[in-house]
């Protein structure tokens, strides 16, 4: 499926006035049928069908900004974006009006106005993401958890996160994009939890590359399995290129669980609620 939306940019007339105000919302989605968030022609995306709802209501083209990008097939419970639009409906209504017109598989479960200088993206200081991989096979789970086909060392796992923790330049563990010249970023903290059934890798950080947490999944799996000693890992980030050959962890076990606008560890910088790492 792709996304059909009757609005382009380049024949829209904006619905947005002087009366205008601006929403940021809070969304849920399962990223097994979508061709990542932002809009691709002919392609079916989060951003392109919450375009067309929010069309649908208002009558016009509404365009949404992004936190970030999830790829193909990654999953969110908390991916924030904005909008803006012409002040005619509640924020009550609005909620329901474009849940009614969105596909089963995405909602927005948050909504709230905000002052006209709050950015999805640039107002973000932080980004949590968890990874979840399965002992044991099972077709429940299997849109939502990756089962390696090797076995795992706990203890090697938990060492090899702690080497990501800190300010390093990523490129050794992103996908190569000529778009992006600084590839520095700030992990404040990457923790697995070891559980009877699965593994959940947490990570936090102010930003990501492209295909980042994956390939760090994929790494230290790669350590916790033997292929790669922890000295190999430490030696690729210190050489800010491409010296090992990384392997990217399937999307399917990604999903984006919170964006943070507060500083880190403060989930609600109004009510300074803290919530200590890791998370569930």
């Amino acid at each position: 499926m792709s996304d059909k939306s009757n609005f382009s940019p380049e024949e829209e007339t904006s619905v947005n006035d002087s009366n205008s105000k601006r929403y940021r919302i809070t969304l849920e989605y399962d990223g097994s049928d979508f061709f990542g968030w932002q809009i691709q022609p002919e392609q079916r995306t989060v951003q392109g069908q919450l375009e067309d709802a929010l069309a649908r209501l208002y009558g016009g083209r509404i365009q949404v900004y992004g936190s970030g990008r999830t790829d193909t097939g990654v999953h969110a419970s908390g991916m924030v974006a904005h909008f803006d639009s012409p002040h005619k409906y509640t924020q009550e209504v609005i909620l329901k009006a474009v849940n009614a017109n969105l596909p089963p598989d995405v909602r927005i479960t948050e909504i709230e106005p905000v002052s006209p200088d709050f950015h999805a993206r640039f107002s973000a200081r932080w980004r949590w993401y968890r990874y979840r991989l399965s002992r044991k096979y099972s077709p429940l789970g299997r849109q939502y958890r990756w089962t390696p086909d090797f076995q795992l060392d706990d203890e090697l796992l938990k060492q090899a996160a702690d080497l990501f923790i800190g300010e390093h330049d990523f490129t050794a563990f992103s996908k190569a994009d000529p778009a992006i010249d600084d590839h520095r970023c700030c992990v404040h903290a990457a923790e697995w939890l070891c559980l009877d059934d699965e593994w959940k890798f947490h990570i936090v950080a102010n930003r990501f590359l492209r295909h980042m947490v994956r390939q760090i999944v994929g790494s230290i799996c790669d350590v916790a399995r033997g292929k790669y000693s922890s000295d190999q890992i430490s030696e690729a980030l210190a050489s800010k290129r491409k010296i090992l050959n990384v392997y990217t962890a399937p999307a399917h076990g990604l999903c984006l669980m919170k964006v943070g606008y507060g500083t880190f560890p403060y989930l609600d910088k109004d009510c300074n609620v803290i919530q200590n790492f890791p998370f569930p």
